[in-house]
């Protein structure tokens, strides 16, 4: 701005320019006005800035101590929903018949089974083949 100023001083035609000195005082008002507003920007930036900056200690403890309490009473939520269900955990895992998958002999796993006639773990490789089998690159041999 500063510079542009100059300019306009320092103009060859400025003599033959109608209102020249009218106009350079009020480019200079204008300066000054623009000076100002970023004086009084940058102080009140700055009065914000400090602001905050002494109230960081508070908020920081606000924000922790919430943080601390918010995290317990998820806690202790948990901690009352888990209570409250283990009775029936403990009790669908003692009724429930559990059937190993892998090391078992498989005639007397298929015979436990009632929905099906085959073990889960052939199943389930019997399906990904039959669903992969349109799936180029299942059989893909590299020469």
């Amino acid at each position: 701005m500063v510079n542009c100023l100059k300019k306009f001083q320092t103009r060859s035609d400025r003599l033959t320019l109608a209102n020249f000195d009218e106009r350079l005082r009020k480019l200079e008002d204008i300066r000054c006005e623009c000076e100002q507003s970023r004086t009084l920007s940058r102080d009140i930036y700055a009065t914000e800035t400090y602001k905050i900056v002494s109230e960081e200690h508070s908020i920081t403890i606000k924000l922790f101590y919430q943080y601390l309490y918010e995290e317990n009473q998820f806690y202790n939520n948990i901690s009352r929903y888990l209570s409250s269900k283990m009775p029936e955990i403990e009790q669908r895992l003692e009724n429930d018949d559990l059937i190993l998958l892998f090391g078992y002999d498989l005639i007397k796993h298929c015979s436990k089974k009632k929905e099906t006639l085959i073990a889960y773990p052939i199943e389930i490789c019997i399906r990904l083949l039959e669903n992969s089998l349109n799936e180029e690159g299942l059989f893909h041999i590299a020469p």
